[in-house]
């Protein structure tokens, strides 16, 4: 019993060397100690957890410096400049950067140094936009690989600033092309926020140039009324035409003010116009002096009224005339009535009209505003086709859908 007592003894003291050994409470405190430098940043860095990380780990607290990435890690970039054959610099120039499929990967507009850059990786095929708002690319595109720079591109067309009456220039809308004398939109070129615009690769021709304040806005036009392209030409400086204004009221049958009649003003292919006001009163800007317009109004339930007038005109009057009115029902080739169709109606000189009326539940329909001459009524299908006519003011008229 004694025995196993004291080997007892001596194992619990062993422990206890053991301890004391491990924990640096034994031996002279005066001896040199080896510094770990690495560990003392580990210490300082471990915070108030009071344990040390392991020393095989990264320490997610210690960060490199910013200028550290390699360049593999540093997001590529692609630059360049859009010239005129000349070497002028060519602002407002939309430019698109593709994959190797063709798809669109970004678009930039060039500033007023002509510069363009894109944020991309990998290749990229780079093109001046030929029509930028469906991303067509014009010929002549560049192949970049990922951080390729000061490259140029060869600008064809027409390209420039606009201002408005007081010089100020317009940061918003787009800037329509049409051949001269013609009324379909050739281009477009919507303008920058430092008020460029450029149309690339047009034809060589004269152009009417025309501003539009949006897409569904009203155009204006230039002061030059156009441009003679007997060459590319950059730098051109267009103004809206102003001082020139189209002012006056429109009333109803009994004469009071009519609100919100949009008074429709059109010169060739140029179209703009205004809605009326409380009083009926309407005023159309951005006119050329002199010229003349035609005034057009289009109300639902009121015989459309046309006239010319000159810019610069004021107190114009327009009374509506409400017109006749028609009743009737629609039916199928069956004899069926038809219900829910749309019906449009042309006047017996051959134009078509904003009218139209909506057959009900039973296929009747009414329609108002009516000149007193022989119409004809038009459904869609497919294409606009003739279900018969009538004499402005009859009722209980028979229109009859033509066989499928």
């Amino acid at each position: 019993m004694r025995s196993k007592g004291l080997r007892a003894a001596i194992f619990a003291a062993l422990v206890l060397t053991l301890v004391l050994v491990g924990s640096g409470l034994w031996g002279d405190s005066s001896a040199p100690r080896a510094v770990d430098e690495h560990a003392s940043v580990r210490e300082e860095s471990a915070g108030s957890s009071g344990a040390a990380p392991d020393p095989e780990l990264p320490d997610s607290n210690v960060r490199e410096p910013r200028g550290s990435e390699t360049p593999n890690e540093q997001k590529p970039k692609v630059n360049g400049r859009v010239e005129s054959r000349d070497g002028v610099a060519v602002a407002g120039v939309h430019v698109v950067a593709l994959s190797d499929e063709g798809k669109v990967r970004d678009t930039v507009v060039t500033d007023a140094d002509g510069r363009f850059e894109f944020d991309i990786r990998g290749r990229a095929r780079i093109g001046i936009a030929h029509f930028p708002k469906l991303n067509k690319v014009a010929r002549g595109r560049v192949q970049f690989e990922a951080g390729g720079s000061d490259s140029v591109l060869a600008f064809e067309g027409i390209a420039g600033t606009v201002a408005a009456g007081d010089g100020s220039l317009l940061t918003s809308g787009v800037v329509l092309a049409r051949f001269a004398g013609e009324d379909t939109i050739v281009a477009n070129a919507p303008i920058s926020a430092e008020g460029a615009f450029a149309f690339a690769r047009l034809q060589p021709g004269r152009y009417l140039l025309t501003y539009k304040s949006h897409v569904y806005g009203s155009e204006y036009d230039m002061t030059d009324g156009g441009i003679e392209l007997e060459e590319w030409r950059t730098g051109v400086e267009l103004r809206l035409a102003d001082g020139a204004t189209i002012e006056g009221v429109v009333l109803d049958e009994h004469g009071k003010p009519k609100h919100k009649v949009w008074m429709r003003v059109t010169r060739g292919s140029v179209l703009t116009g205004d809605y009326t006001d409380e009083e009926g009163r309407f005023r159309v800007e951005g006119l050329v002096p002199d010229k003349s317009y035609t005034l057009t109004v289009w109300l639902r339930g009121f015989v459309p009224e046309q006239r010319e007038a000159r810019a610069g005109e004021r107190d114009i009057r327009f009374s509506l005339d409400p017109g006749l009115r028609t009743t009737g029902v629609l039916r199928g080739s069956d004899g069926l009535a038809v219900v829910g169709k749309q019906l449009f109606f042309r006047f017996g000189d051959g134009a078509q009209t904003s009218l139209y009326a909506t057959t009900d539940a039973s296929g009747l329909f009414e329609v108002g505003g009516l000149p007193d001459q022989r119409i004809e009524a038009l459904v869609a299908q497919g294409e606009m086709v003739s279900c018969g006519s009538f004499r402005a003011g009859d009722r209980d008229v028979e229109l009859q859908l033509p066989p499928p």
